[in-house]
């Protein structure tokens, strides 16, 4: 910024006046939100000035609006610009200073304000700007309203309680979760809005010279905002007069058609070939920020929305889907409501808006549902009313319309269906019946046309609303019990109602489950919605009959109503106070309730071990340790249990009929395709030996020229084969010879040569030899006899070597003293084993998902371990619902933990992944790895809000409606505001207090 001398400050100030008043007003009359955006109007004059300076002071030249729109459409810019311009509004309720050190002191203030914002927007991670759309009990006042054909107020309406109202609530220090709730939502309009405002800053400090060069010596960096690359066509930098003259109708509708068709670009760049090009968005967020001080009412609020759905296409690419669909229908609830004001503009833009929602929806669908399947209905939902709204609409179809919105905003803001689904309930009777009353009472009208409405009437309806709020919405069946009872089915039961409904159900769960040494609320506290919805209606019923409404009785019942709601505030952050504070590390309420679904899912998995190891120990083999979703190429340690080794054929085993023990590396001989075959069961593995017999035979006389008997030796041999059995089949799959190295006596026959060519002379032993003796020998009889016998048996040479003595049975797997035989090729049985292990795997899948849908039986059955995990789910969203509600609307991530397609495990989503055919194993990986995920987003939040809690839109727009409207009707009017003036010539001595600034 620089300085230079000008007029003096009399004649700047005469000049200027009237330039700052058309000004403001246009900001207040054309404002797309409503009218009197920023109220600036009816405090220009309300300025105090205490002296009128004699020397000319210094004029600074302030950034314009071009600057402002340039920083505001940087995105790394944005947050700060905006909060520097909110900081800066409240200097609308300063009187102008009249020293140095007073515009020091005023600097100082302001200052502190900025910080105070800053920290609001750390301390409760307040993120993107927010839309004032998601207000279901302002929702529900509206179709109220609707149903006899009443109007409702600028306060009580469902779009918002406009910036004014939240630009004080913003500032009250000693409320921090209500003004942080605030911020965003002011933000949100100052998007817009703020080169109006800035304009009327402008006018506002250079009619403030010392507190404009405080600022300029202190804070300079504030306003330091980017010089735009070019101006618009026409247009000067800094030329603030040019900026707040009107545009013609044919250069607005240009420029709207310009940001469409860019914007446009930008959506098919989104959904279709990558990120959106970012200096495509800047230029045109600047251009619409830029000559939005010049547009016409309708034209202006054409450009808000399109400055809204540049938001869109930047959330899209990041992916903030929440934001997204919010934005989009904040966008058309606008639209809606603006159509009966601007209904040509309105046609144009519902109609190219119908064009850019179904390629979102086509691009984004599945991401939406992963967030939320809630968050497709929505987009369906302003897809539905921008088609409408493309046509000529009458009243009758825009309430219509109204109601879907509200429908919408119940889905994303409650989670519930529609608004019926709560509001239609028989137990809200009492309360229903009551505003049904007050609101009959409120549309009838006398013959003569005059309301019928009387004081007494009113006065009883707002003591009415007092009395339901303070007693009727505290009642179990609308608010729950501390006292439970917390059993499974109780719980289950109570849990699958509106979170609000429960809310000291939920605090005495808390209480009841964990020892933490808090204490319950002294009374039971009120539905947060039901008193959000009758405070709303108060709200509305005051401005409906202001004359009434001004009265002590009702200053009193308004004030009992703003004493609920506080209690209800203070309450709720007590109480997540006391539970965070109680240990060494912040364990705030969803902290508590993540490690009970924790052990819930790490019981459910256990569990789920269980049945599959019963499933595998019946269908398996011992020792399997094949997946069955895996083919029959897997590797595999497995080795059949205890095989024994016996004969291939019992003919051809040569007296060994016993058995040999094996080894895992014996068994490891078999390759993995037939070890997976035998323990799935397709088939049966065995080892056997065959064609036992002695080789290397010779025979040798027992004595020297005896030729009767012999003595035979020779070298024990035989195949070992590992065979594959299939019913009758049987497989070779290897073969191996085996010869003994050294030789065996293995026989005592005769000496003959038919026994020397037996290679297994089983049946000469025991057979008579019978031979004569030589020369007679002088014995009778002349012969001798002997018996064929076995020297060596092949099963005791087995038995001494096989696995001792020379452990010949390792000699097959080192390969050393055996060859090799030569087989045929096996068959390939994969194909069938393939698909005898995929019908195997289809079995044990079916066998836990029915386990886990089975009720009865056992002595703890899965699904009711299932039940706890969906219970735990339950809890989970019950809690950051009562608590922590602004995350489910903020943080994609945690929402769609609690309701995403891809959350935290439960039934729901368990009986989707089956029909999804996908493994249980997944899900439950799955499932461990999301609730680890979940935690530590969680505890990536920041600690105050932890700690503290966050307050539902719903409350903390009716606590701003109910401040606004005791600010409206009870406030002590500020003193007239005065400014000492020169003596009057010819009153020499004299001096006048003169009230306003112009006179």
């Amino acid at each position: 910024m620089r300085t230079v001398n000008v007029e003096s400050s009399s004649t700047i100030r005469a000049r200027r006046r009237f330039t700052w008043r058309l000004t403001l007003g246009l900001a207040l009359s054309l404002s797309p939100c409503a009218p009197g955006v920023f109220a600036w109007q009816d405090e220009v004059s309300g300025l105090v000035v205490d002296t009128v300076e004699e020397a000319p002071p210094a004029i600074i030249e302030w950034p314009g609006v071009d600057r402002l729109a340039e920083a505001l459409a940087d995105s790394s810019r944005r947050e700060d610009a905006l909060l520097t311009v909110a900081a800066m509004l409240s200097l609308r309720s300063q009187s102008r200073v009249s020293t140095a050190e007073e515009a020091a002191e005023r600097v100082a203030v302001l200052q502190g304000r900025r910080e105070w914002l800053t920290r609001l927007a750390s301390g409760y991670d307040i993120g993107e700007p927010r839309s004032p759309v998601l207000d279901p009990a302002a929702w529900q006042v509206q179709v109220q309203l609707d149903r006899v054909g009443l109007a409702t107020t600028f306060t009580a309406s469902p779009l918002g309680p406009g910036p004014d109202i939240l630009l004080n609530q913003v500032f009250d220090q000693a409320n921090p979760n209500l003004a942080a709730a605030s911020l965003p939502e002011l933000l949100w309009y100052l998007e817009v809005n703020a080169p109006m405002a800035w304009q009327g800053i402008v006018l506002r400090l250079q009619d403030d010279p010392l507190l404009g060069a405080a600022l300029t010596a202190q804070v300079e960096r504030w306003f330091d905002w980017p010089v735009p690359l070019e101006s618009l066509p026409g247009e000067e930098a800094g030329d603030d007069e040019a900026l707040a003259d009107d545009t013609p109708d044919a250069a607005a509708e240009a420029l709207l058609a310009r940001a469409r068709t860019s914007l446009g670009v930008s959506l098919a760049q989104t959904t279709g070939i990558g990120p959106p090009d970012p200096r495509r968005l800047i230029d045109v967020r600047r251009d619409l920020l830029v000559a939005m001080p010049g547009l016409g009412p309708g034209h202006r609020s054409h450009a808000a929305a399109l400055l809204h759905l540049a938001d869109v296409v930047d959330g899209l690419y990041r992916q903030e889907f929440l934001h997204v669909t919010e934005t989009l229908l904040s966008i058309t609830a606008r639209l809606q409501d603006e159509a009966y004001f601007y209904p040509e503009q309105s046609r144009v833009f519902a109609a190219w808006l119908a064009q850019v929602l179904p390629p979102i929806s086509a691009g984004f669908g599945r991401a939406f549902s992963a967030v939320d399947p809630q968050l497709n209905s929505v987009i369906a939902t302003a897809y539905d009313i921008t088609r409408v709204l493309s046509h000529e609409v009458d009243p009758d179809n825009l309430r219509e319309l109204r109601v879907q919105i509200a429908d919408a905003v119940a889905g994303l803001g409650l989670m519930i269906p529609d608004l019926g689904y709560y509001f239609d309930q028989p137990i809200r009777d009492p309360i229903a019946g009551g505003v049904d009353a007050c609101t009959g009472i409120a549309g009838q009208v006398e013959a003569d046309g005059s309301p019928a409405m009387t004081r007494e009437l009113f006065d009883d309806c707002q003591e009415t609303l007092v009395s339901l709020a303070n007693f009727e919405a505290r009642e179990t069946q609308l608010a729950g019990s501390t006292n439970g009872p917390f059993e499974r089915s109780q719980l289950q039961r109570e849990l699958g109602l509106t979170a609000g409904q429960r809310i000291n159900y939920g605090i005495g769960y808390l209480h009841e489950r964990f020892e933490t040494g808090c204490e319950l609320p002294a009374r039971p506290l009120p539905n947060p919605l039901e008193w959000a919805y009758l405070a709303t209606f108060m709200s509305w019923f005051a401005e409906q009959s202001p004359v009434f409404f001004q009265a002590p009785a009702n200053e009193a019942r308004l004030e009992r109503m703003r004493t609920i709601g506080r209690e209800l505030v203070q309450e709720i952050a007590e109480q997540v106070d006391c539970l965070a504070g109680a240990g060494a590390v912040v364990n705030d309420p969803v902290d508590r309730v993540t490690t009970d679904y924790r052990t819930a899912l790490r019981v459910l998995g256990q569990g789920l071990q269980g049945a599959r190891a019963d499933f595998r120990g019946a269908r398996l083999a011992p020792g399997a340790d094949i997946r069955l979703d895996a083919g029959a190429d897997q590797s595999t340690a497995y080795r059949p249990v205890e095989m024994e080794i016996g004969p291939c054929d019992p003919d051809r085993a040569c007296e060994m009929t016993g058995s040999l023990s094996s080894t895992r590396a014996l068994l490891g001989l078999f390759e993995d395709p037939w070890l997976v075959a035998d323990q799935s069961g397709l088939g049966a593995l065995e080892i056997c030996y065959d064609n036992m017999e002695w080789e290397d035979r010779r025979m040798e006389p027992v004595r020297p020229g005896d030729d009767n008997v012999a003595n035979f030796h020779g070298r024990l041999a035989f195949d070992l084969r590992g065979r594959y059995r299939d019913g009758e089949d049987t497989v070779d799959l290897f073969a191996f010879r085996f010869t003994s190295p050294e030789e065996s006596h293995y026989l005592f026959a005769a000496q003959r040569e038919e026994v020397l060519a037996d290679a297994c002379p089983v049946e000469w032993i025991g057979s008579r030899i019978v031979t004569e003796l030589p020369n007679g020998g002088g014995i009778v009889p002349n012969r001798l006899t002997y018996l064929s016998a076995a020297r060596t048996l092949p099963s005791r040479l087995l038995e001494a070597n096989w696995d001792q003595g020379a452990e010949w049975r390792d000699w097959f797997v080192t390969g050393l003293g055996v060859s090799t035989l030569e087989l045929p090729e096996p068959p390939d049985i994969t194909a069938r084993l393939n698909q005898h292990l995929q019908m195997l795997y289809r079995q044990e899948q079916g066998t836990l998902y029915g386990a886990l849908a089975s009720i009865g039986g056992g002595e703890r059955e899965l699904s009711e371990e299932l039940a706890d995990v969906s219970t735990a789910k339950l809890l989970l969203r019950a809690q950051m619902m009562l608590f922590f509600p602004h995350i489910l609307i903020h943080s994609d991530r945690l929402r769609e933990a609690v309701s995403g397609q891809n959350g935290l495990l439960d039934r729901r989503l368990l009986n989707r992944a089956r029909q999804q055919d996908l493994p249980v194993d997944d899900v439950l990986a799955a499932a461990t790895e999301r609730v680890e995920l979940f935690r530590e987003d969680w505890r990536s939040l920041p600690e105050t809000v932890r700690r503290r809690g966050f307050i539902a839109d719903s409350v903390s727009h009716a606590m701003v409606r109910l401040n606004a409207v005791h600010q409206q009707f009870f406030s002590a009017p500020e003193p007239p505001p005065v400014r000492s003036v020169p003596t009057l010539p010819g009153a020499e001595g004299e001096s006048d207090q003169v009230g306003d600034a112009e006179q």
